[in-house]
């Protein structure tokens, strides 16, 4: 039988096990900057696609944050998009003129997204978050690389 030898092969496992003992904070430092700038980036799909009026408030555009979470396997990551907190009425008068409906949406600020964002059967969607995602991906990607090359550099790859 023949066998086979790589130089160097030992050496590469070594490192990619000591690469995948990262801890959470290194990890986040990684992932938190590129999540800004699409925090960033939809804030300005929201100026963009829904310009102020004396009809919007700016909730949703103000609510939009940078949540850190962590998975069921233990893994961190970023959730971007709206809080969940109550959508405020902003058509209290306009709503008395209207004969009140049987459903009505509870209005949270991730709801409002969902409809603007995929539309309703009376509402076109928009797809802004969509775009905004799209619009964030170079960036967004520069950034991830530029950390993980930072993180590699201090762990001494």
């Amino acid at each position: 039988m023949m066998s086979m030898h790589i130089d160097g092969l030992d050496e590469l496992s070594v490192s990619l096990a000591e690469l995948s003992r990262l801890n959470d904070d290194q990890i986040w430092s990684i992932i938190e900057p590129a999540a800004d700038v699409v925090k960033s980036k939809m804030r300005e799909a929201i100026d963009r696609f829904f310009p102020k009026t004396e009809w919007t408030t700016g909730t949703l555009h103000d609510s939009i944050e940078v949540k850190r979470k962590i998975s069921k396997s233990g893994a961190v990551y970023a959730l971007v998009g709206p809080n969940n907190k109550k959508h405020p009425k902003i058509l209290k008068g306009l709503r008395k003129m209207r004969r009140p409906r049987k459903k009505t949406i509870k209005g949270t600020n991730a709801e409002i997204w969902w409809i603007l964002n995929y539309g309703s059967e009376r509402i076109d969607a928009t797809h802004w978050a969509d775009t905004a995602c799209d619009e964030a991906d170079p960036e967004a990607l520069q950034l991830l690389q530029d950390g993980f090359n930072r993180v590699l550099e201090e762990a001494g790859f």
